[in-house]
């Protein structure tokens, strides 16, 4: 926002008498009048002139912003504490002052509140001003908070200044994580089940992973290496715990921006988001993808050309990073081809993609043979799924079809036991 500096009422109408004063007077030649009447328009125009020159950022009186959030990431539906500071730089006596003349406020997106008035409770110091306030998350994306707005009054109150005062951040909103109420055993077991007429992997080999650069060579397994011919390492992932890899395939984007799409969409990301949560949740080492999103994500190709499997509970905010990110696709773009071209499932990694429209063609070409390969359908209004559920099961995916707001327990069930 721009900074925007106006007279008080009790400015405008001290400036109007000035110059009437100061028109009367030279029209009658007194110059007692004129004097006064410049002497009355002089103090507005000087604390108007004041406040345009000087900001609050600047010299020695500067006033600075702090701001805390919790919690963040936040999700959606859940309430967000912020606190705002606002501070001398120096604590010099033209500071304070400066502050005592200072009324802070907020920049809000209406994301973050669902357009209701937020209700603030402002706490005033000695050298400090301090304002609590709660919001809503209403929509899952990146929404700003800030900058802070300033009005700033002048010298005997004649003119006001409105200004931005800091930089805004960027509040990410992940999915609502919906609960995944299945006990660790069966979790286990659906990770264990393998498709009927698949390589199922010895228990060797689950313990296993490719060599990747770095990796220490006393760790290579020597026989397992020649059986499958590339470079395998000894991992401390235990059987029980094989890598995933979590796909977030959201639909195509509405033409008129008026369709299903985004509801689906938030869905589709919800429920994938869910699921890699309970993974990691059970110490599995997992990786979150979209198809939406560039081959460049970590979960794909990664900063060092290798993607990165999260692992503990504490790396939850780095799983759903890009949860708040994902959109519908659009039509025909490249993305979600170059994604799964470079997805490369490892040895031993079970795929669990949630795919929010029926064109799969894309899908039916990941490798096989490394581990199970689970698909979600969401069903969406005008788009039969059954087609696109047997071209999957013939490429020897299990596939589970179900509308949007079906039960995720159920379908962490249905899609990864049965």
């Amino acid at each position: 926002m721009k900074r925007k500096v106006r007279l008080t009422q009790r400015g405008v109408g001290l400036l109007t008498l000035g110059v009437l004063l100061v028109l009367a007077g030279t029209s009658v030649g007194f110059e007692d009048v004129v004097l006064v009447g410049a002497l009355c328009a002089l103090p507005p125009a000087t604390s108007w002139l004041v406040l345009l020159l000087v900001r609050p950022q600047s010299g020695r009186s500067a006033l600075r912003v702090r701001r805390t959030i919790r919690p963040l990431p936040a999700q959606v539906g859940t309430t967000v504490q912020v606190s705002l500071m606002l501070t001398p730089l120096r604590a010099t006596a033209a500071a304070l002052v400066r502050l005592r003349r200072s009324t802070p406020s907020e920049n809000i997106a209406p994301e973050l509140h669902g357009r209701r008035p937020v209700r603030a409770r402002v706490r005033n110091a000695a050298d400090t001003i301090t304002i609590d306030y709660e919001l809503v998350a209403a929509r899952r994306g990146r929404w700003s908070v800030g900058p802070a707005v300033v009005t700033r009054s002048g010298a005997f109150g004649l003119a006001t200044v409105v200004e931005p005062l800091g930089e805004p951040l960027s509040v990410p909103v992940w999915p609502p994580l919906l609960p995944v109420d299945v006990g660790h055993a069966r979790a286990a077991a659906a990770l264990a089940v393998t498709r009927s007429g698949a390589r199922d992997p010895s228990d060797e080999d689950s313990s296993l992973r490719e060599y990747q650069p770095g990796d220490d060579l006393r760790r290579v397994h020597w026989l397992s290496a020649a059986r499958h011919e590339t470079l395998m390492v000894r991992t401390d992932e235990g059987a029980g715990r094989p890598r995933a890899c979590v796909i977030i395939d959201p639909p195509a984007r509405d033409p008129d921006h008026t369709g299903p799409a985004e509801r689906i969409t938030d869905w589709t990301v919800s429920v994938a988001a869910s699921f890699a949560a309970h993974l990691l949740e059970r110490g599995h080492p997992t990786r979150l993808v979209s198809t939406e999103a560039p081959a460049s994500q970590s979960g794909v190709v990664g900063e060092h050309g290798t993607p990165v499997w999260h692992r503990g509970a504490d790396e939850l905010a780095a799983l759903l990073d890009l949860t708040p990110d994902v959109r519908a696709r659009v039509p025909g773009a490249a993305e979600r081809a170059a994604v799964l071209d470079h997805l490369a499932p490892v040895h031993g990694e079970h795929v669990l993609a949630v795919l929010g429209a029926p064109d799969v063609e894309d899908f039916l070409a990941l490798p096989t043979g490394v581990g199970t390969r689970r698909a979600l359908l969401v069903e969406t209004p005008g788009h039969p799924t059954a087609a696109a559920a047997d071209r999957l099961t013939a490429a020897g995916w299990h596939v589970v079809s179900a509308p949007v707001g079906a039960d995720p327990s159920l379908l962490w069930l249905r899609g990864l036991v049965a």
